[in-house]
């Protein structure tokens, strides 16, 4: 795992301060900026660049220290506490999970319809038939949603955090 400072260059972001993300490998990090799935936490853009750096070797002892960390971008203070993922084994940092959210989120915004507390009347009606396919996204509580995987219609729950800014 490498982690790297990076920062964002577009013109329309407020922010000037730097944010951290890891990846696998450098070519990690490649790919993920070509793809456009690399974005600033703080705008959204996808012109994030990296920032120098110098290398950080970590000892046992300073491991240990700063396996739970607390940092403070601007007014809003992070914790980079690590979550473990049960599938790869890797650590992920909170901070980089809430930039996953905000650029799942954004995707969602782009590419679906918000339907709102109508979400089960329609997720109903694409399912029979009766109104056009689409992607749809809205509210439903945790019961309707369990009627709906019962009924065979394919939804799922994404954790809808605010914008950071």
């Amino acid at each position: 795992m490498i982690k790297y400072n990076l920062k964002c260059s577009s013109k329309n972001c407020r922010h000037e301060l730097p944010f951290d993300a890891w990846f696998k490998d450098s070519n990690a990090f490649e790919i993920q900026k070509s793809s456009g799935l690399l974005t600033c936490p703080y705008c959204g853009g996808i012109d994030v660049k990296k920032n120098l750096m110098s290398p950080s070797i970590q000892t046992k002892k300073s491991f240990k220290k700063n396996n739970y960390k607390e940092e403070t971008f601007g007014d809003n203070a992070v914790s980079t506490k690590n979550i473990k993922d049960n599938n790869t084994n890797i650590n992920i940092p909170i901070n980089d999970a809430m930039t996953m959210l905000r650029t799942i989120k954004k995707e969602i915004q782009k590419k679906a319809e918000f339907v709102g507390d109508k979400f089960v009347e329609e997720a109903r009606a694409i399912n029979l038939g009766e109104s056009k396919e689409r992607s749809i996204y809205g509210n439903a509580k945790s019961e309707e949603i369990d009627q709906l995987k019962e009924e065979g219609i394919e939804v799922t729950t994404v954790p809808w955090i605010q914008d950071d800014h």
